[in-house]
């Protein structure tokens, strides 16, 4: 029964590239930029307080073309940016929730900034977006409908506002951790949503827990792993491709300063 709702999700929405298609031309980037940049940047932790104030995330310095300059300098090919992470706070100029950049210092749409820097240097363009929201108490257990809406809306936003974006990785959705299943948050509703407004994007997610992967329409697992001692184990089925991602520095949040040795 899964697997029949799986097939219809690949087969109601318009019609892209051939999924292994898609695919391939992922592991032919080969080589890319993650730019794990939120609210969490300028706090300790890996996952922001939740009700922390907007008025945190003041990058003073903040250069898009910087961060693309970089990529293209180093023979990268691509970027990805955290739109949203676990704590619900939004980096583009949303219109589903007051918590977002246009509330903070910057006042500007970090989004839009990164996409127009990555495409002006030639790069492709990809998106990170969590399903779990602490802010607005998105969680296991206490998903309404609105909060369906909003995910929805958000997803809208990012897919029509910005240009072609190649993936979209999703994370905390059906992982252990975030207990927030296929079902909670309809899987055949979101992924007919994406494909519907551009049915070349790259579905991702981090997590994938519950169906098998050779019969899903989320395309690629996604390894996080540190630098030193990083071992990189050997995909079990040809389905599996790995984008591991070393981090630069302790956690995955990118952080204002570079701890000290």
């Amino acid at each position: 029964m899964l697997l029949g709702s799986i097939v219809h999700a690949q087969t109601a929405a318009p019609k892209g590239k051939d999924l292994h298609a898609l695919q391939q031309s992922f592991v032919d980037l080969r080589f890319g930029m993650f730019i794990h940049f939120n609210i969490p940047t300028f706090m300790q932790d890996d996952w922001a307080d939740p009700d922390a104030s907007p008025a945190i995330f003041n990058p003073t310095k903040l250069n898009c073309e910087q961060w693309a300059q970089a990529a293209k300098s180093a023979n990268m090919s691509y970027g990805c940016l955290t739109t949203k992470h676990h704590s619900g706070f939004c980096i583009w100029n949303t219109k589903t929730t007051d918590y977002n950049v246009m509330n903070s210092p910057l006042k500007r749409d970090v989004v839009k900034e990164y996409t127009d820097a990555f495409r002006a240097k030639g790069l492709k363009v990809m998106l990170y977006y969590s399903i779990l929201d602490m802010h607005h108490k998105l969680w296991s257990g206490c998903i309404t409908k609105q909060h369906i809406q909003m995910i929805k809306a958000q997803l809208r936003e990012l897919l029509t506002q910005y240009g072609e974006i190649t993936a979209l990785i999703i994370d905390g959705w059906d992982a252990p951790w975030s207990r927030i299943s296929y079902d909670d948050v309809p899987f055949e509703e979101i992924y007919n949503l994406i494909k519907s407004i551009q049915p070349n994007c790259l579905v991702m997610d981090l997590n994938a827990a519950k169906y098998p992967l050779k019969d899903c329409s989320i395309q690629i697992l996604s390894l996080m792993s540190r630098v030193q001692g990083s071992i990189f184990p050997r995909p079990p089925t040809a389905y599996r491709r790995w984008p591991a991602c070393p981090l630069m520095m302790p956690g995955s949040g990118n952080r204002i300063s570079l701890p000290s040795p």
